[in-house]
């Protein structure tokens, strides 16, 4: 009819006023309360301004906006009044049809409560009489701090709404360029016409620390009437049909903003990795895709479309038969043994490496110990279960053991975690490096090398490729030690003997420490070298002269705990290096008490013996007499003769066993087992 409307916040009364001119605005009605509201966020004084604020220190007020229904339809006439209250402030709507005479009770035009809504802007669609809300929301952010724009919609006159995000960044209103971030700006604003909603806002998600001045406005294309997207959409493996993937969704009832939708109205589009792939009626909810590759992942979209508009894209992805590998078996323990195999026990995987997908073609399990590998035959039936099955070595040592399993197509899963494991005979054994212990190089670049040795064909070595690198932490574990059974002198001790030749910085230095504890330690330090020790190890010129003779008692566990560890333990400095570390012709025995205290035992080399053992003498001085017991303590027909510090022993009337060796000089009784293998 003409009329002119106003309506306006009266912040001292926590009030909106309202007055009408029906003259084009030369006179009007006198000024009166239509609503009362609950004071607006909290009031505080930042950088001298006294006023309500959300957010800390955002000022903020209740800003009412109103529009009026002018489509000549069933509501024309009918007025809308939007504004925001309470301390976390919420947005409300109110209508009057009576041109503006009376006003209903308020409604809160969103679905959450829990943090702010405010700065809203109502507008009404010419075209239908629809009205729309857009304003700020924190619901996204649980410190509401955070704001995003929301936008509202009534479909029946404000008696009921539907709220949909429609921003898509987060905004920091208190990123703003006033003094203290007090004044992010106070106008939204909001166009609605043809069923879409125009929002416009302003927004900090760009600005920075350095440029807090770089406020942009946004807005969005909101359209009520397109259809909603498809919910649950899912793409799903099969495992016994691996060129096939099976599609489903919940049917689409409904539009964007929950208005019915007739399903014949709309047709599915559906898209294969970015192709059309096919358009389906609006009754179908699944659909099978055929003729695809073997594990290969494919991605699928698909929209709901009706004559004008259309959903949001949805997206769902599977692999065509599952994941190529199948999934990793886990290695639940590897158990070493005298005899070299490897007692590992593996749980098998039940998934392909998706996680998703049944593994229904189990075919093979791939034990392997370092640089070794042995497969065995699975059945389908043994997805999922825990087996044993063993990998022998060709040699004793220490072996990094993992699994990997294999399906009947030959996809292998990558390997499980690891487990080190020692597996052979842990007795005496003397080490001439003749070919390359399986030590257990933790960490750095040990092994044999020719280039210097005490005796052919090679030495072990630090950093057998040149010097040793600055800052270096490195260890090796050698062979553990297991005392033989047997008749054991109640005076024994276990030794070690070895050369070694130290060109080690005497900044830097080589440990060699023992653990009876187990092999994670804890370790005590048997010895350590570097130049400091002997002036020659200075002169990295190599030669014979260089090798140290070193004999060391070893620490001996109790019952239970028979088992000695060594390692070689070498950390560098970052400034000063040299050229490295070097061990070679290590003998490991018993040694008897006295000749232990002079610090000069015997040894036997070699043992196990066979035909004829050496015994090493503490000097050339000839020995008074030699004999050789067996486990019962008879002794045993042995010819002997002297060749200087070396005795030779002539074993082979004797049987397999172990024997003890014992030779006397002077007052003085030396005794050392011996072990006769045939």
């Amino acid at each position: 009819d003409g009329s002119v409307h106003l309506v306006w916040n009266s912040g001292t009364e926590s009030a909106i006023r309202y007055a009408r001119s029906t003259d084009g605005g030369t006179t009007w009605t006198a000024p009166r309360i239509i609503h009362r509201y609950n004071p607006f966020g909290v009031k505080s004084v930042v950088a001298g301004q006294s006023n309500s604020r959300v957010k800390g220190v955002v000022r903020a007020e209740c800003y009412p906006t109103l529009t009026i229904d002018n489509t000549r339809g069933p509501r024309n006439g009918w007025m809308y009044l939007s504004w925001a209250a309470d301390n976390y402030p919420n947005v409300y709507v109110s209508r009057s049809t009576d041109n503006g005479q009376s006003w209903s009770e308020a409604r809160i035009v969103h679905s959450d409560t829990t943090n702010d809504q405010f700065w809203s802007w109502i507008a009404l669609d010419p075209t239908s009489g629809d009205v729309a809300v857009m304003y700020a929301d924190s619901r996204d952010d649980s410190a509401n701090i955070l704001v995003r724009t929301y936008v509202s919609l009534s479909t029946d006159g404000a008696e009921t709404w539907v709220d949909r995000r429609a921003g898509d960044g987060n905004s920091d209103l208190r990123n703003n360029p006033f003094s203290g971030g007090t004044f992010a700006g106070d106008y939204s604003g909001c166009d609605f016409r043809n069923g879409i909603v125009y929002p416009s806002w302003v927004d900090m998600r760009n600005t920075t620390s350095a440029n807090r001045a770089d406020n942009d406005v946004y807005t969005a294309v909101v359209n009520t009437r397109a259809p909603a997207a498809a919910q649950r959409f899912t793409a799903s493996t099969i495992p016994d049909r691996p060129t096939q993937i099976d599609l489903a969704w919940d049917p689409v009832t409904v539009r964007a903003f929950g208005q019915p939708l007739d399903p014949s109205q709309l047709r599915y589009l559906l898209k294969r990795n970015g192709v059309f792939l096919r358009e389906l009626e609006g009754t179908v909810t699944t659909f099978t895709d055929t003729g695809l590759v073997k594990y290969r992942r494919y991605t699928y979209t698909l929209m709901v479309t009706t004559r004008s508009d259309s959903s949001a894209p949805q997206l769902a992805s599977a692999w065509a038969g599952g994941s190529r590998e199948p999934g990793i078996p886990k290695l639940i323990s590897a158990v070493g043994s005298s005899s070299r195999p490897i007692s590992c026990t593996v749980g098998l995987p039940n998934r392909r490496l998706d996680g998703i997908t049944p593994l229904v073609n189990l075919s093979k399990l791939v034990l392997t110990a370092t640089d070794f590998d042995q497969q065995s035959a699975l059945a389908v039936d043994d997805s999922g279960a825990v087996i044993t099955r063993d990998i022998t070595p060709d040699a004793r040592g220490w072996y990094r053991v993992q699994a990997s399993v294999a399906d009947a197509d030959g996809n292998e899963s990558p390997k499980s975690d690891s487990l080190w494991v020692f597996t052979g005979d842990a007795g005496f054994r003397d080490e001439d490096f003749t070919r390359e212990p399986r030590y257990r190089k933790i960490q750095g670049a040990w092994g044999t090398t020719t280039s210097f040795f005490r005796s052919a064909p090679a030495a072990y070595a630090h950093s057998p490729s040149g010097p040793y690198q600055p800052n270096r932490r490195d260890t090796v574990q050698l062979m553990p030690i297991v005392p033989v059974r047997g008749p054991r002198i109640p005076e024994e001790g276990l030794f070690v003997t070895m050369y070694v030749a130290a060109f080690i910085d005497p900044t830097d230095t080589m440990f060699l420490e023992a653990s009876t504890e187990g092999v994670a330690g804890p370790y005590t330090t048997l010895d350590w070298w570097n130049a400091s020790k002997d002036a020659r190890w200075s002169d990295t010129t190599k030669g014979d002269d260089a090798w140290r003779d070193v004999r060391l008692q070893l620490p001996e566990g109790s019952e239970g705990r028979d088992t000695t560890h060594l390692r070689l333990r070498f950390r560098s400095n970052a400034s000063r290096q040299s050229d490295g570390f070097y061990i070679d012709d290590i003998q490991i025995g018993l040694v008897s008490v006295p000749e232990r205290e002079s610090r000069q035992p015997i040894s036997v080399f070699p043992s196990p013996a066979s035909s004829h053992c050496n015994v090493t003498l503490p000097t050339d001085l000839p020995v008074d007499d030699a004999w050789l017991t067996d486990i019962t303590g008879m002794r045993c027909a042995t010819s002997w003769y002297q060749r200087g510090s070396t005795l030779i022993a002539n074993l082979q009337a004797l049987a397999s066993g172990r024997y003890v060796i014992s030779v006397r000089t002077g007052s003085t009784i030396s005794s050392l087992p011996v072990m006769v293998v045939r």
